[in-house]
């Protein structure tokens, strides 16, 4: 009970402490919302909209999500964010039930704990998008189907389809190749081909199509061909074989990213390359848990590796099988090599002071100019001694052989650490990534909407967030009352018009 507290409390400030104390951000942020704030004023929950035109990028979930939360609680940065965080931690009963049953002891707590408290997870929790909703339906259907495989119960094959249905109402019927893909390595590691035959039960699989299909045929209905060739051709085939919606990256991009996407448990995956090397395939293939685990890190890596597109959150997918595996390890193995990883782990801590720091820049210009912008850092007081004393408890406790007592403090001085960051670094994000000051000054000087032009250079976070804000679409071009420039600024076409 008290571990169940623990992780409830932690998952609170990792994903929904100061959810709205930063305006949208980006592109993504502000033009989902406006969809779904269209959604919620039309009444028509079939054909997503932006400024009036079909938007056919994404299935409807988070718009449906959305819109729902804007009628609830009306139009706020904190409700356009609820969907994801929602679903983020809704997610975590499911994976330690889960969990659970896989594994004996402590597996499930160590998971859990670090999941929760992953850079990739609460990250892409705390945001207006559909990407979470996709990661954790597909993450728990690819759960449901490791525990099928493992007891062979066929009633589990109910929430799996049910979980896919999410996944493809999140983002499409990629959720269908991927899940395809982690079963068919898993059947040719294992050579049980059975399993490909079984899960296409017939009752699972109406249970699917009832809760996928409908929404996918009224759009068609609706849609015809623009359905065809703007969601299905343009948004998967395309965005994988060509760079025609831009994202490049290098064959290795994926490396680096899932190191951060489990940061500050990077150092714990030394655990599973440590196990892969000294128990090599002919020793992990007899544990056919570990070989469900790596057909879903190993395949979905190299499937997006193949793609001409390329997104961080692509991978995420992948985050609860790296955790349930290093979970597992940190459960089993010696607690001599145990204590050199949460130093190291208490050692990479001490980057949330730079990390802190290049924040704002890295969100708005990414993080190579970040990374150019970074000066000599002027420390928050506070974020300091929170990250130095956590750092020296946690090898304080590793080193007492307190594997779990480590485990809480790396994610509850996660939790504190986030919650310093929102607070301090807030209005600085909101200057350098958001459109929110902007639209705040346009209103404030009372400037219409329909007097602003967007010159030339603008950046599509700048447009975007100023359709969201002022809830209407500023036109470009190069003349009008009130120009909108590249950095953001608004100058009258003619001096008098200023006020």
């Amino acid at each position: 009970m008290r571990f169940d507290i623990f992780l409830a409390v932690a998952a609170f400030f990792l994903m929904f402490f100061g959810l709205g104390s930063v305006g949208l951000l980006g592109p993504d942020e502000p033009r989902y919302a406006q969809v779904a704030r269209e959604m919620a004023r039309s009444g028509d929950y079939i054909t997503p909209r932006l400024n009036g035109e079909p938007w056919l990028e994404k299935p409807p979930l988070y718009y449906w999500l959305a819109a729902a939360s804007f009628r609830l609680f009306g139009v706020s940065e904190w409700a356009a964010r609820l969907p994801a965080a929602l679903f983020g931690a809704a997610f975590l009963p499911l994976f330690g039930w889960v969990v659970g049953r896989l594994y004996r002891g402590e597996t499930s707590r160590y998971a859990l704990l670090l999941l929760a408290s992953s850079a990739g997870w609460f990250g892409y929790s705390r945001g207006a998008s559909p990407e979470i909703l996709f990661t954790a339906s597909l993450a728990g259907a690819l759960a449901v189907l490791a525990l099928w495989v493992w007891i062979g119960r066929d009633t589990l094959l109910y929430p799996f389809y049910a979980l896919l249905a999410l996944a493809v109402l999140s983002k499409g019927p990629t959720a269908i190749l991927l899940a395809g893909l982690v079963l068919f390595v898993y059947c040719l590691a294992t050579r049980e081909f059975r399993w490909l035959l079984q899960v296409l039960a017939p009752w699972p699989v109406l249970v699917f199509l009832v809760l996928a299909l409908p929404w996918y045929v009224a759009l068609y209905v609706r849609s015809g061909d623009r359905f065809v060739e703007d969601f299905i051709i343009r948004q998967h085939f395309r965005r994988f074989a060509t760079q025609e919606l831009a994202h490049p990256g290098p064959w290795w991009y994926y490396l680096p990213i899932l190191a951060a996407l489990v940061f500050p448990w990077t150092a714990h995956l030394s655990l599973i390359v440590a196990e892969a090397v000294t128990r090599r395939w002919s020793g992990l293939r007899k544990d056919h848990r570990r070989v469900f685990l790596l057909a879903w890190i190993v395949p979905v890596v190299v499937f997006f590796s193949l793609s001409k597109g390329k997104l961080p959150g692509y991978v995420l997918i992948t985050a609860p099988a790296m955790a349930i595996w290093m979970g597992n390890q940190m459960s089993t193995v010696r607690v001599r090599w145990l204590r050199w990883v949460f130093l190291a782990q208490a050692a990479m801590f001490l980057l949330l002071l730079p990390a802190a720091q290049a924040l704002p820049v890295s969100l708005a210009e990414g993080a190579r100019a970040a990374l150019q912008s970074l000066s000599p850092p002027h420390l928050d007081r506070w974020l300091a001694w929170l990250t130095g004393a956590g750092a020296v408890l946690i090898v304080f406790a590793a080193w007492r052989g307190r594997r779990l007592a480590a485990c809480l403090l790396a994610t509850g001085l996660m939790a504190a650490a986030l919650s310093r960051v929102i607070v301090v670094m807030a209005p600085a994000v909101d200057s350098l990534a958001s459109a929110r000051p902007l639209a705040r000054l346009i209103q404030e000087r009372g400037i219409p909407p329909s007097q602003l032009v967007l010159m030339p250079g603008v950046h599509r976070s700048i447009e975007y967030g100023l359709g969201f804000y002022l809830d209407y679409r500023i036109k470009l071009g190069t003349a009008g009352p009130y120009l909108v420039t590249a950095d953001g600024r608004v100058l009258p076409a003619s001096p008098r018009q200023e006020k």
